[in-house]
């Protein structure tokens, strides 16, 4: 196995890493890993591309099961990834993108899954702000997200590499990322 088949990018809500997801699914032969979650559908977003949409009580069920490496809960919605289809498609010989948590991250290094992590950083202080802001979030859904960025950045050093999102230059910096994947 390649030891790029598995990418992880993780940082804080709001930094843009789906859209960084977007760009590298298009510009290389990575494809998205969707995990799952409780939350609603965005304008734009495919249920089983972006993510896979469940109700709470189906994400549950999976969580009890041990289906799930994870469990992370932003504002009453349900995140995870399902570590039995991860495996089903690095079986296929698939090079996969994804994003996570940092306690997904820590507990699929665990797993023994072969992966290179990604931390994606804001350009600014405030700017997570303004995209959160963007998408019509409370400011008691901003203060949490902010606040669980500030505990992320702290785990800087478990990453293979990290890079700025700057604002306007996403499509720059997808490039510099498949550019690291390449070199690895």
């Amino acid at each position: 196995m390649n030891t790029n088949s598995v990418v992880v990018l993780v940082g804080p809500s709001g930094v843009g890493k789906d859209t960084l997801i977007d760009l590298i699914v298009a510009r290389s032969e990575y494809c998205r890993f969707p995990v799952y979650t409780t939350r609603l559908v965005r304008d734009g977003e495919i249920d089983g591309v972006h993510y896979n949409f469940i109700s709470h009580t189906h994400f549950a069920q999976l969580f009890d099961n041990n289906s799930l490496l994870e469990r992370f809960e932003v504002e009453g919605n349900f995140y995870g990834l399902c570590l039995d289809d991860l495996k089903i498609a690095l079986a296929k010989n698939k090079k996969l993108i994804t994003h996570m948590s940092i306690e997904g991250l820590v507990k699929l290094k665990e797993s023994g899954v072969k992966l290179t992590s990604i931390w994606i950083q804001s350009p600014y202080p405030g700017a997570v702000m303004k995209r959160l802001r963007k998408r019509g979030l409370s400011e008691k859904e901003i203060v949490t997200r902010i606040n669980h960025e500030s505990t992320e950045e702290k785990f800087e050093s478990l990453f293979d590499h990290t890079i700025v999102n700057h604002d306007y230059q996403q499509e720059q910096v997808a490039i510099s990322i498949i550019n690291f994947l390449n070199k690895k």
